[in-house]
């Protein structure tokens, strides 16, 4: 059995540099934006003689100390998010594993929902029990698509909810994303490929999973644990800034500070290899517990 399955969608907008009529947006309209919705509290009198001086050039220059990811731009442009789903051999008679490689970005809630699900629920349904997960080079993505994703392998006691991470800003209550039942993949054994490649949604992703005890193997992350927001200026220029931190159950963040592997490689071949090898041992074990459990008997008399 094999599935195959790669989907292109137009989901984000990324920028180039801007120059020449950056001076020119009124920066009280922007202040207003900022004052309710930047993640940073924001000093209105610096960013104004930031502004004036004439070797600036953008005014989210005048940001760059505190919002490393503030940029401006006029166009769009399309962003691919892809997926490769299949089964590949365990090494095991008689086993299967299930491998998803995610390239480019994350998708949100409704692709993740429309594509991905019915190809998870099918591999359950072929008894699939271990997935190898590729986030190599995967450079970000939708917020609510991290929530997705996690609520496909996170196991929920039954009558109860659990916190996946929360979205934390500055004027405002913090952003719960929560699971309410387990996962088509719940309790299934998980490893996540990693590089300095995989940046923002797929670091946190990767991170919880991590906490839901999947084993990582790679390079420590780019360290962005934070999350843009765009905002539409009178112009017809667009605005992208930070407005929230992801913060994970146990109160840890990501941001400069990355995903930690279980197991530190930059090499593909051995990525690969301690992945499938933890992949093996996790599954022979959750067999054999399996086995050990003692088989129920139903009498007839109380």
């Amino acid at each position: 059995m094999k599935f195959l399955l790669l989907i292109i969608l137009i989901f984000s907008v990324l920028a180039t540099s801007v120059r020449g009529d950056e001076n020119n947006t009124p920066l009280t309209e922007l202040f207003d934006i900022l004052e309710t919705e930047w993640l940073y509290p924001l000093d209105k009198d610096a960013v104004r003689r930031c502004a004036a001086n004439e070797h600036i050039v953008t005014i989210p220059e005048c940001f760059v100390e505190k919002d490393l990811y503030m940029y401006r731009y006029h166009n769009t442009t399309v962003a691919n998010a892809a997926f490769l789903l299949e089964t590949i051999p365990s090494g095991i008679d008689g086993a299967l594993f299930g491998s998803i490689t995610m390239t480019n970005n994350i998708p949100n809630d409704k692709g993740m929902d429309m594509y991905l699900l019915p190809y998870l629920q099918r591999m359950r349904n072929e008894g699939i029990e271990a997935f190898l997960i590729n986030m190599n080079k995967n450079r970000g993505g939708f917020v609510s698509g991290i929530a997705a994703f996690l609520r496909y392998f996170v196991s929920v006691p039954d009558d109860n909810e659990k916190l996946l991470f929360e979205m934390q800003r500055r004027n405002r209550k913090p952003e719960r994303h929560i699971a309410v039942r387990s996962g088509v993949a719940a309790n299934a054994c998980v490893a996540v490929l990693v590089n300095k490649e995989t940046i923002s949604a797929p670091e946190t992703i990767t991170h919880a999973l991590q906490q839901m005890g999947a084993y990582v193997v790679g390079e420590i992350t780019a360290k962005k644990g934070v999350a843009q927001k765009p905002y539409t200026l009178r112009d017809g220029a667009i605005i992208m800034f930070t407005s929230g931190r992801i913060h994970f159950p146990d109160g840890s963040t990501i941001d400069g500070i990355g995903v930690i592997p279980d197991y530190i490689t930059s090499n593909p071949h051995t990525q690969r290899e301690k992945a499938m090898a933890y992949l093996r041992r996790c599954y022979a074990e959750k067999q054999a517990a399996r086995n050990r459990l003692p088989e129920l008997t139903v009498s007839a008399h109380p």
